[in-house]
């Protein structure tokens, strides 16, 4: 009886997340924080995006996402991240996927950094909140040099405007070593010939010293 019960609020509380939350709060840039949402089987995403961390010598990067629909729980993506200052060059490829364990409630992202080693694992809630989603994130970082590992968490909220406009604001973080936070508020709107257009803005914390952080985007769909 408990397991049909559980059963039960997950395929309620699924029905729920899809129904009252517009699709622009799902899957957009440019929140770190995951949320359940995967790419639909034979759909493809591209995600560009543009960042500025407001150091003593500005750093300057971006990123070129592909993300595909393996089945309808499933997804794939492919990144390219870029440094244009203080250096100019083409990071190593990243390698992402995520299984929505019960769609709409309950999921798993992993991601692999191909030339370093570097992986996260995460699990993902997502909560709805009458029109609002809550996006909640546990899980580790590990590998890279010296084989380190530091634990990681997010919470973030995505707030339908209308259904152009949508508002999210998150908080992640990651355990020592690493010892970062950020924190982050972003506008999107959707633009129907175009995609979604993001504009964010925040502070990251690294060991105890924060810098502003600016973030521009857009997310594409075919």
């Amino acid at each position: 009886m408990f397991f049909r019960n559980v059963a039960r609020f997950c395929r309620l509380t699924a029905v729920l997340a899809v129904s009252v939350i517009p699709e622009i709060t799902w899957g957009a840039r440019p929140l770190s924080t995951e949320d359940t949402g995967t790419v639909p089987a034979r759909q493809v995403d591209l995600e560009a995006g543009w960042d500025l961390v407001g150091k003593p010598c500005p750093e300057h990067a971006g990123g070129i996402t592909l993300k595909s629909g393996l089945n309808e729980r499933v997804d794939i993506g492919f990144t390219v991240p870029f440094s244009i200052k203080p250096n100019t060059s083409v990071d190593e490829l990243g390698i992402s996927s995520k299984l929505a364990v019960v769609p709409g409630v309950l999921a798993a992202a992993f991601a692999l950094c191909t030339a370093e080693g570097e992986y996260t694992a995460v699990a993902v809630l997502d909560v709805p909140a009458g029109p609002i989603a809550v996006h909640l994130n546990g899980g580790v970082a590990a590998g890279g040099v010296g084989i380190t590992a530091s634990g990681l968490a997010g919470i973030a909220i995505d707030i339908p405007v209308s259904g152009t406009f949508s508002l999210a604001a998150e908080t992640f973080g990651y355990g020592a070593p690493l010892n970062r936070i950020d924190g982050l508020c972003a506008l999107r709107c959707r633009i129907r010939a175009i995609g979604i257009i993001d504009l964010g803005g925040g502070v990251t914390n690294e060991s105890g010293e924060g810098h502003g952080h600016w973030t521009a985007g857009l997310t594409k769909s075919f």
